[in-house]
Formats: C-alpha cells, structure tokens, sequence
C-alpha cells in the first residue's frame, strides 16, 4: 500500500508549481526579487519536505538519504504524469482575460478563437489614431502571462508605433513571455533567417528600435539591409548596441538612413567589440561629418574583423579622413575604404602591395588620396604609383607632397595624369620637388645632416644648385641613368648626387589644370631639384608665362632629360637658349603649341648644342642618344 504521505508530498509539489507560476509567470522568465520568490514557494516547498521527512521515518530505512531521493523521484514522477489543467485556470476564465483578448482580437482583425491558435499578429489598422498604445500592451501582457497565446511567435507592429517611449515597454512583455519556441519578435524579423532585406520599407525610428531589440533572437541572422529608411539617432544608437553583442552578423548595410555623429559613436563602441561583422555600408548619411568618422576610427583601431567600410557621400571632410588614416596605422584588417561613390580604396594594396602599385582610372577622389598617402608613407616596397584618370584635388596633392617631402615615401615613379590637382595641387607638390632630393657627398666628405625643419633643404642645395644656376653645363662633368649619380660642381672638388631609392625622378602632371601659377610653381621647384629625369606637363593651359618660367628653370638643370610640353599655348622660341645650353636634355616636346617662325630658332638652337662629356669622371665615353625636338 503506497504511503499517504507520498500523495501530501505530490501535492506539495503541484502547489509549489503554481506558486512559481504566479510570480515568474507563465514561461517563467519574469524578473522578481528572491524576497518575492521565496515568499511564495517557501510554504509549499516546506510542506514537501515535512511529507518527506514523515515517509522516511516511516519507511525505517538503512540509508535515509537513499530513500529520500528515491521518494522524491518518485514524487517528481507522478507530479510529471499528472493530468495538466490550462494555465492559470482562475485567471484564464477570469472576466478580465475574456476582455483582453477581445481588445487584442479586435486590434490585429481576427476572431477571437483564431487569436488563440495564431502563431503571428499585426495591427493592422491603417490610422495614425489607431497606431500602438498602452492599452494594447496591457491587453497582450495579461493574455500571454494567463498562456492564453501558446504558439505565438511573431507580434508584428512595423509602422504601427509611434512613440517611442512604448517600444521598450512593447519588447519587455515580449521578452518575459518568450521562450525558444515562441520568440515573439516584433518588427517581423524571421529569428531563424540568415538574410533580411529590409532596403525601403519606409521604416521609421521606432521600427528600427524594434529591429534592433529583435537582433537578440536572431542568433542565425548574417546579412541585414536596412538602407534608404528614416533611422535617425535613437534607431542608429540602438542598433549600435545591438551590434556590439550580436555574434553572427557580418553585413550590415544603412545606407541613406539619416545617421548623424551619436549613431556613429555607437556603432564606434560596437566595432570595438564586435568579432564578427566583416562589411559595413554607412554611405550617403550626410549627417555623419567629421566628428561620426572620428568615433567610427576609434572604433577601427580595436577592430580586428572589419573587411570593408563604406562612407561615401557623408560629409566627413579632410578632418575625419585624416582620423580614418591614423586609425589604419593600428587596425591591420580592413581592406577596403570607400570614401566616393562607387569606388573603394584597396587598403590591402596599398599597405603590402609589391614595387609598382597601379590605382589607375578608380574613381577616387581627395578624401581616398589623404588615406592614401598615409599608407603609401608606410609601405616600404613601393616605387612606383600610378593614379592616372581619378578624380584627386588639391588635398591629394598637398597629402602627397607631405609623404614626399624629404624621401618619406619611397616613390621613384609618380602619375597623377588626368586629374584635378589645379594650381594649389602643382604648387604643393613643387615644394615637395624642393625637398625631395637625396644628395649623398663623396665618401671623402662629411656626410650633410638630413634637415628637419620645413623650408630648409640642407647644404646639398646650396653647393648644388649655387654652382648649377651660374653656368651649368659648363661644369657638368657628367651625367649617369636615373639610377646613377650626377658630377656637379665648378670648384676642386666634385660633389656626386645620387640617385636613391627613395628619390622621385619620374612626375606626370599631364591634363591637371596647372594654368601659369602651377606652371610657375614647378619652374621654381626645378631651380632647387636634381633629381627628377622626367616631367610631363602636356595639356595644362601654362600659356606664355608659365611657359617662360619653365624655360628658364630648364636651362639650368642638371638632371632632366625627357620634358613634355604639348598643348599649353607656349611662345616657344623661349625654349631656344634652354635647348642650347642644357647639355642633359634629351627630349622635348613642344608640339601641339603655336610655331610658326620659331620653328628655325628652335632648329638652329639644337645645331648649336654641344656633344655632352663622358659619363663618369675617367670613364669611357659613352654614345649619347641624339636630341629630340617635337614640333
């Protein structure tokens, strides 16, 4: 005969069930205070343990506690196997259950049975009077704390919202009601969908906020587009927060979403933590500007994942592209940085990419070329770089310049034909000319200290060019290959300026607006450079003045030998006494300029040259190519 005080026990157990019910509710997922909790189970759960206690002693058993945890399986078997009633029987027939789920039935159109049985609701009233209120909350927590919503999973309430102080409060009665089954999910989010393409759903920042609270339960989510919606700070500061403990999503597209600096100091903080986004679309959110860039670069310097950032068309100026650029020199992941529409910086490239890097013809514009010549300053291996046919200003030159001056950039070779360098751009970089010039003495000399300060070009330019702007060429006591070195000077004992690594020799400018200033720049530039071989200036609209202080500077220097000059309306008779007297020069090309009778000038000027001496001081005469005039 079974113990009656098993039966006391098993009811003990079913009240202290209830007990539990009634304060965590119907999933037991609401948060109470453990004083709470233990007031309503203690009794039950005291009651259980006196019918335990009895049933051992009863039993006179060898081992108490052996007997103790059978009898409470056993309790805990048939508490299992018992019949199970509705939840909350009193409250599920209760008056007040009846009236919810009318009000709920009637908000989301169905018929109160259907209600029931549905696993998802909208609103679906089309009024701005009918969007979302308290009420509507109150109704749908009382019907799912009485169970009275079992296979719920979806409470869709996208464009229904309008304020946004009901939001949180519409995702804490879902979140203490859910379960892994009924994850009640309310901006209509799939929680078991890789990819959700929300791109113009005319989502406004109250529907963001939802989408942001369901990233919670969407542990499989990897794509989220949420591009061309009204998101607005509060939406983009939650996502931001959401996105800092979502371990699964790697693209996340907010495009055109009306983001401002708050957002972007969120999603910062996110990318600081965040291990698994990899592709990140903020373009065309105008409202970011500097300040947004910086807090997004703080966040890239703790980033060890993101591949790809997206900025364009948000208004970050100079400031926060510099702020981009310092954060690259800690963050080693990313590789690619679109800063104009359409076109991408290739961050990989530039940081390990080999000798010659070709960035030709990419769209990019003055914010990539700040970034740009910051990487290019630390990439040791590069001598070559071609941007021909990009979009790059002022800045890029001023930027590239700054990486040039005094051989901090490794460039040898340099193309920014077919840009928009303009005037300010050619005269930056002219002063970049100036500095660039690595003049090494003769081991026999003392060795010139490398200048520090900005302006002063060392001694090399003193003895260089005091001795070259005199009478050059009756000097020179030879020339050797863009690699070599040059033989300058007039008095007892010859300097050799070499040619180094990290010399700029070869400088297209062709098609940049340079106009006579760029053009003047340049001239005064040379008349302190020895170093650069080649220059190509064609198509810059110099005009006569340019024109005639280029043939000054030309004369006069000592390493150039090819000059291209097409198609700047130039006086070219100018030329001749250069022509004559640069003994270095080997092509110049003046075509597509007014000649007229300057064609004979210049003719009888290249008769006039003399055959330059042996390249090397008590070296073998060398042939040298002929002069080539192109008219």
């Amino acid at each position: 005969m079974e113990s009656p005080f098993k039966s006391l026990a098993v009811t003990a157990a079913a009240e202290a069930s209830t007990a539990a019910t009634s304060v965590l509710g119907a999933h037991l997922l609401r948060v109470v205070s453990k004083a709470k909790y233990i007031e309503a189970v203690e009794p039950c759960l005291e009651r259980l343990v006196d019918a335990a206690v009895e049933a051992v002693a009863e039993q006179r058993a060898g081992d108490p506690l052996a007997f103790l945890v059978e009898f409470l399986g056993s309790v805990l078997e048939a508490r299992s196997s018992a019949p199970q009633g509705p939840r909350s029987p009193a409250l599920g027939g209760s008056l007040a259950f009846t009236k919810n789920m009318k009000h709920l039935a009637a908000r989301v159109d169905l018929e109160v049975s259907e209600l029931a049985a549905a696993t998802q609701i909208s609103l679906t009233a089309d009024l701005k009077e009918d969007d979302l209120k308290q009420a509507d909350l109150d109704a749908l927590g009382h019907v799912l704390e009485a169970g009275g919503l079992p296979q719920l999973k979806h409470f869709r309430c996208v464009g229904r919202v309008s304020d946004p102080k009901l939001v949180p409060r519409l995702v804490a009665v879902c979140r203490a009601h859910r379960t892994p089954t009924t994850p009640l999910a309310v901006s209509g989010l799939d929680p078991a969908a890789t990819e959700a393409d929300l791109t113009q759903s005319r989502l406004q920042s109250c529907d963001a906020l939802m989408v942001a609270a369901d990233l919670e339960v969407c542990g499989a989510l990897a794509t989220l587009r949420l591009s061309q919606n009204v998101l607005r700070d509060a939406a983009g500061a939650a996502l931001g927060a959401a996105l800092a403990r979502h371990t699964s999503l790697t693209c996340l597209d907010l495009r055109e979403c009306g983001l401002s600096p708050r957002s972007a100091a969120a999603l910062g903080e996110a990318l600081a933590t965040n291990t698994a986004l990899t592709e990140l679309d903020l373009g065309a959110n105008r409202g970011l500007r500097a300040d947004g860039a910086a807090s997004l670069a703080a966040g890239l310097e703790r980033n060890g994942t993101l591949r790809t950032l997206r900025l364009h068309g948000c208004a970050i100026g100079a400031d926060g592209a510099d702020a981009l650029a310092d954060a690259l020199v800690a963050n080693t992941a990313l590789e690619a940085l679109g800063l104009e529409e359409g076109c991408a910086l290739p961050i990989e490239l530039l940081r390990r990419g080999g000798p010659e890097l070709d960035l030709s013809r990419r769209g990019l514009g003055d914010l990539s070329g700040l970034v740009l010549a910051s990487l290019i300053e630390r990439n040791s291996g590069a001598t070559a770089l071609s941007l021909n046919g990009n979009r790059l200003g002022p800045l890029t030159g001023a930027a590239l310049a700054d990486a040039l001056q005094q051989g901090r950039a490794p460039i040898a070779r340099l193309d920014l034909s077919s840009n928009q360098l303009g005037p300010q751009g050619a005269a930056a970089l002219a002063e970049a000319l100036k500095g660039n010039v690595r003049a090494l003495p003769s081991p026999h000399l003392p060795r010139t200290p490398r200048p520090t300060k900005p302006g002063v070009h060392g001694e090399v330019h003193g003895e260089v060019h005091g001795e070259v702007h005199g009478a050059v060429h009756g000097a020179v006591g030879g020339v050797g290959g863009s690699r070599g070195g040059s033989w300058v000077g007039g008095g007892s004992t010859p300097h050799l300026l070499a040619v180094t690594q990290d010399t700029l020799t070869e400088l297209n400018l062709r098609k940049n607006g340079l106009e006579a200033a760029g053009g003047k720049a340049v001239a005064e530039a040379l008349r302190e450079n020895a170093t650069l071989t080649s220059l190509n200036l064609a198509y810059n609209a110099l005009g006569a003045e340019g024109g005639a202080a280029l043939a000054g500077s030309l004369a006069s220097h000592a390493a150039l030998t090819a000059l291209d000059l097409k198609g700047n309306q130039l006086v070219v008779e100018a030329f001749a006494p250069a022509i004559k007297a640069n003994l270095v020069l080997r092509r110049l090309n003046l075509r597509y300029n007014p000649v007229g009778a300057a064609e004979t000038v210049l003719k009888e000027a290249v008769k006039g040259r003399k055959q330059p001496p042996p390249v090397e001081a008590g070296g073998d005469a060398e042939d040298q190519p002929p002069f080539e005039l192109l008219l």
